[in-house]
């Protein structure tokens, strides 16, 4: 290879850790624990209600012939009557658990255009699995 080539390439990349390492330097201490306050929720509307929906108990078609390895094969399942939720869960009602818990709020300072993303009637994001079990847990 080219020497010079070699030499810019190297200080490209020491110039694009350096900058890393100045915003990593700059962040107040409060952004390192990971730990994010819950941002207060904008209501431009009123709370949308969410009612439970029941379903009834049944059978249904589950996988696929034509799917992936783990949709295989296509067969009858029998489920007993459950209820759900109408809509997602929203800002508002995930943000009543955080407040009532303590537990984590799902917004980190990795999310961008948070306005976009904090209207009390909006699908909470940034939720994990466990996060999930829990807010269904407290909610019943």
């Amino acid at each position: 290879m080219n020497k010079t080539f070699v030499r810019i390439y190297s200080l490209f990349i020491l110039f694009f850790v350096c900058v890393g390492i100045f915003f990593i330097w700059t962040t107040g201490p409060e952004d390192r624990t990971g730990l994010v306050e819950l941002l207060p929720i904008k209501a431009t509307d009123s709370v949308r209600d969410n009612p439970m929906i029941l379903i009834p108990a049944g059978p249904f078609i589950m996988g696929s012939d034509h799917g992936g390895v783990d949709e295989e094969p296509k067969r009858t399942v029998f489920l007993d009557a459950y209820e759900i939720n109408q809509f997602e869960v929203t800002q508002f009602h995930y943000g009543e658990f955080v407040q009532a818990t303590g537990h984590r709020s799902p917004l980190s300072r990795y999310v961008k255009n948070i306005d976009y993303l904090n209207n009390a009637n909006q699908p909470v994001v940034y939720v994990s699995w466990s996060d999930a079990y829990d807010y269904c847990k407290w909610r019943g």
